[in-house]
């Protein structure tokens, strides 16, 4: 409870400030302990968007851990253009950039509460101006999910791609999803002479289900360890560990509530051994 008040009092004095200030609300699912969704907005920002330029600003999302982003969705709460159909908007994150917007609105103004969702059922190309409402994107927003990190910077861009009308970035938001899985733990004091990967139990499951491994004294105090959940597609889903472990068995789990049910691989690599082992979800 003092956690939530001091968070409360601290995001009631940032959304004081007369320029730059992020609202910021994470929630934990309890069907999926590990399961986060969390929400940043900037508001009073005035970026001028103008003639033949890129316009970017950039919302931070302070994530530590190893998690999986496995949602993205974003709104932007105002822009104010005299013709939004000069506008192409885009996100990018790192390497990966997603078109949001190319050139709708039929010479309509401004993008107000408009929600960029990939489950939306009207596309963007079939909205009108000011866009307000929930809409799919150009391009799926879930070319993020599973290959990009959730923390750290999210860039809007914004170009004008004619002459003579100029607008006005003022708010936006992103909402990602994440898992961030469960801890690893050491479950006893036994040194195993080999590398070993145990298949899970229960098999089938749902949802959660768990893995033990053994990491021997092969390759001094500590070893790279990296334990991935692969869909059948064998597109990684999941990484429930990826650091660095002394020698031991050691057990997690797989908390699995926000996937479809199917058949799941999961590896455990270690220097030169790796193991793959099948599993079954089943809902």
């Amino acid at each position: 409870m003092k956690k939530s008040l001091l968070l409360l009092v601290i995001i009631g004095s940032i959304a004081l400030l007369p320029r730059y200030s992020y609202l910021q609300d994470n929630i934990q699912h309890n069907s999926a302990p590990n399961a986060f969704s969390l929400t940043v907005c900037r508001t009073g920002i005035n970026k001028t968007i103008p003639d033949f330029i890129l316009t970017r600003d950039t919302i931070n999302l302070s994530i530590s851990g190893t998690c999986i982003l496995t949602d993205v969705n974003v709104r932007i709460d105002t822009v104010i253009h005299s013709f939004i159909s000069d506008l192409v908007v885009r996100l990018t994150k790192g390497s990966q950039t997603v078109m949001l917007i190319n050139q709708r609105g039929a010479g309509g103004s401004n993008f107000i509460g408009t929600r960029l969702n990939d489950s939306a059922v009207i596309p963007i190309s079939s909205g009108n101006a000011p866009f307000t409402g929930e809409f799919r994107p150009e391009s799926p927003l879930n070319a993020f999910n599973f290959s990009t990190p959730p923390g750290g910077n999210w860039i809007l861009s914004i170009r004008d791609t004619a002459a003579d009308d100029t607008g006005v970035l003022k708010s936006w938001c992103i909402t990602v999803s994440y898992d961030c899985g469960d801890p690893v733990n050491n479950i006893n004091t036994e040194i195993p002479s080999k590398f070993s990967l145990s298949q899970n139990y229960p098999n089938p499951f749902n949802p959660v289900t768990k893995i033990r491994f053994g990491i021997p004294a092969l390759s001094g105090l500590s070893n790279d360890v990296k334990l991935v959940i692969y869909d059948a597609l064998g597109k990684e889903v999941a990484v429930l560990v990826n650091e660095k472990l002394t020698p031991g068995n050691y057990e997690t789990s797989w908390n699995a509530a926000s996937y479809p049910s199917g058949v799941y691989y999961y590896k455990l690599v270690s220097g030169d051994f790796s193991e793959v082992r099948k599993m079954v979800l089943i809902k």
